[in-house]
């Protein structure tokens, strides 16, 4: 009866921020919960914009993008896609605060 390492299957292992940029993809219901909420939310915003008179800023929209390709899709690749899910996420980050910064301005 020894004590568990503390890894990525491990109830309660903290995971650090490289853990989260270059770990594996977990393919759970939380991402799938991320790619339909924040795609609803662009779609609401876009569908805003083109049916009224009010504008949705530009910002917001890749910040929908952003975060639906950081916390959804990077998620739900093959996980022999490391590379690619890598890219996805930093692309992802890039972006999110490409959309915080313009909305800033």
């Amino acid at each position: 009866m020894g004590t568990q390492p503390a890894g990525d299957g491990a109830p309660g292992a903290t995971r650090t921020l490289r853990d989260e940029i270059v770990g594996p993809p977990r393919q759970t219901r939380r991402a799938q919960f991320c790619v339909v909420g924040f795609g609803s939310l662009l779609v609401a915003g876009l569908v805003i914009t083109a049916l009224s008179d009010a504008e949705v800023p530009p910002g917001m929209s890749l910040v929908m993008v952003g975060l639906m390709v950081l916390c959804g899709f990077a998620e739900l690749l093959d996980p022999r896609q490391r590379r690619f899910v890598i890219a996805l996420r930093v692309a992802g980050a890039g972006a999110a605060a490409l959309g915080f910064v313009l909305l800033l301005l």
